[in-house]
C-alpha cells in the first residue's frame, strides 16, 4: 500500500523485500530491493537488504560486493556479521574473516573482542590446521555464555564448525522462541548442510518456511520481462 502511494518509497520497497525473501520468494525481493537502491544508492540498510538477498540467492560474488559498499556507507554491525558468516561461499581468507570476526565482536560489546579472531580464522576457507577449530569452539562457548549472539548466528556457527548436531538441537530447542532471526533460516545458505536432515526439513514445515533456496521453484518474472 505505501508503495502504490508512493513509488519512490525506497524504504518501503526495501521492507517489502525483507518480508518476501524468507517466503522463497528471492527474485522478487532482489527487484525490490534493486529499485530502493536506486532510489536511495547512499542508504547502508539498502545495501545490506540487497546484500542479503543476493546471498539467499546464491549470487556469492556481487553479495560480497554490495556488503563491502554498506561499509562503506556506514553498516557496520550487519556488514561485518554476514562477511563473517558466508566468508567460506564468498572465498574470504583467513585473514579477513578474522578481521570481520573481530569488528562484529566489537560492535556487540563483546569484552574481548581479539578472543573471537579465531573463529573467522577456522572458518574461512584457508584454514591453516584443523587444530584451529577446537580453540574456535571455546570462543564460541563464550560467546554463548555472553549471550551476545541470536540463535540463528550460533546455529551458523555450529553448523560451518562442522557441529550439524549441536546447530539442530538448537534450532529444534528454540522453535518456539521469540527470536525473530529464527524467520531467515529458511534461506539462509549458511544453514545448507543441515537441509538433507529430516530434522530440518521438519522444523522448517513447523516454522512455514522453505528448506532452502530452490531457483527453480522462483518462478516469479519482473513485469516486462521476456
Amino acid at each position: 500500500r505505501a508503495i502504490a502511494l508512493k513509488p519512490s518509497y525506497a524504504w518501503a520497497r526495501s521492507s517489502l523485500g525483507d518480508m518476501l525473501r524468507p517466503q522463497g520468494r528471492v527474485k522478487e525481493a532482489i527487484e525490490q530491493q534493486r529499485m530502493a537502491l536506486e532510489l536511495d544508492p547512499l542508504s547502508p540498510v539498502i545495501n545490506v537488504t540487497l546484500a542479503t538477498s543476493l546471498a539467499a540467492a546464491r549470487q556469492f560474488d556481487e553479495s560480497r560486493t554490495q556488503y563491502e559498499r554498506a561499509l562503506a556507507t556506514g553498516d557496520q554491525v550487519l556488514a561485518h556479521s554476514a562477511l563473517l558468516f558466508l566468508g567460506p561461499q564468498m572465498g574470504l581468507t583467513g585473514e579477513e574473516m578474522g578481521n570481520h570476526a573481530v569488528s562484529f565482536a566489537r560492535s556487540l560489546g563483546v569484552r574481548d573482542p581479539e578472543v573471537v579472531r579465531v573463529i573467522g580464522q577456522a572458518l574461512a576457507p584457508d584454514r591453516v590446521n584443523d587444530s584451529l577449530l577446537s580453540t574456535a569452539r571455546e570462543a564460541l562457548a563464550t560467546l554463548v555464555a555472553d549471550s551476545v549472539l541470536t540463535l540463528r548466528h550460533i546455529a551458523v556457527l555450529y553448523t560451518i564448525l562442522g557441529d550439524h548436531e549441536s546447530a539442530l538441537e538448537l534450532l529444534e530447542n528454540s522453535s518456539a522462541d521469540p527470536d525473530l532471526s529464527l524467520g531467515l533460516v529458511g534461506v539462509d545458505p549458511s544453514l545448507d548442510p543441515l537441509r538433507d536432515d529430516p530434522r530440518m526439513q521438519r522444523l522448517m514445515d513447523e516454522l512455514g518456511l522453505p528448506n532452502g533456496y530452490d531457483p527453480a521453484a522462483d518462478t516469479y518474472e519482473p513485469e516486462g520481462a521476456q
